[in-house]
């Protein structure tokens, strides 16, 4: 399927669920420009209400929450002439075409548009729709990478949904660039991550980074801060020279053996660093003469 009839669907369906949600965005390969498109992916978060259940309520009144995307889904999406698109949704994590209503606190939902396009509905939160969109929208190479780098080089991973550090608290993602910063990563537009994965050239700012394949994130390195040198630099060669001579050029304390009591290695510690920042100056070389 070409982009532009793609396009023209995904919009389509943003346009008849945007009233019953919060958020709704197109993801996939249609975001990403890409000339052909296989499957329809979309990122939204439902809308809910509550409403009363008891017509006549004993103890107050009762009420219950309703998701309005999954009551649309269920009624005027299936109906013949009742939207612009007709929906038939299917069993999602299978390439059989089986019927399969959604649940209200479902995920992921799945259908087949008009009877021939497969549309990927992916359902989030305020908190991590940011994640979501952006894992979302691909491609599954970059998707990956961005999770292995979060895991491998980062205090972060992603975990059910959500981007959490090593407590396990989740970090809220409201937006796309919240995942970036977090990882120590440039933002990178949709279009690019297809033009880097054509192995186009991406833009100055977005080259590929290490840990990151088939992406054109760029990974903050320490050149985009001020340099700091090594503290021999900054304190200067020929103050730290000197007292790691009278240590005996070893440059560090002797270790403490398993068998020498703490204080006693602490002792000694301090005795070596006392003589080798004790004065030494003219006087006391003349009157050794």
């Amino acid at each position: 399927m070409k982009l532009r009839e793609a396009a023209g669907i995904a919009e389509g369906l943003v346009a008849m669920m945007a009233p019953r949600c919060l958020r709704v965005e197109v993801a996939g390969s249609v975001r990403r420009s890409c000339p052909e498109v296989k499957d329809v992916e979309l990122v939204a978060i439902p809308r809910w209400v509550t409403r009363s259940v008891s017509a006549l309520p004993l103890f107050g009144a009762e009420t219950e929450p309703v998701n309005l995307l999954h009551r649309w889904a269920v009624s005027e999406a299936v109906a013949s002439g009742q939207s612009r698109h007709r929906l038939r949704w299917i069993k999602p994590g299978t390439s059989a075409v089986l019927d399969w209503p959604p649940k209200p606190e479902g995920k992921y939902w799945r259908a087949l548009v008009d009877g021939r396009v497969k549309l990927d509905l992916f359902l989030a939160t305020p908190e991590n729709y940011g994640l979501i969109l952006a894992i979302r929208t691909g491609s599954a190479e970059f998707s990956q990478g961005l999770m292995t780098y979060a895991k491998h080089r980062t205090a972060y991973r992603v975990e059910g949904g959500y981007l959490r550090d090593r407590r396990g608290a989740a970090l809220e993602t409201a937006e796309e660039r919240d995942v970036f910063d977090a990882l120590g990563l440039d933002f990178v537009e949709p279009h690019e991550l297809h033009r880097a994965a054509r192995g186009e050239e991406a833009g100055e700012t977005a080259v590929p980074a290490e840990g990151v394949t088939g992406t054109c994130a760029r990974r903050r390195s320490h050149k985009d801060e001020p340099r700091r040198g090594p503290i021999r630099r900054r304190l200067g060669a020929g103050r730290a020279a000197p007292r790691r001579a009278e240590r005996g050029g070893g440059g560090r304390f002797p270790r403490r053996s398993h068998a020498e009591p703490v204080d006693v290695y602490e002792g000694r510690r301090r005795l070596l660093r006392d003589a080798a920042l004790a004065p030494r100056g003219r006087g006391e070389g003349l009157e050794a003469r």
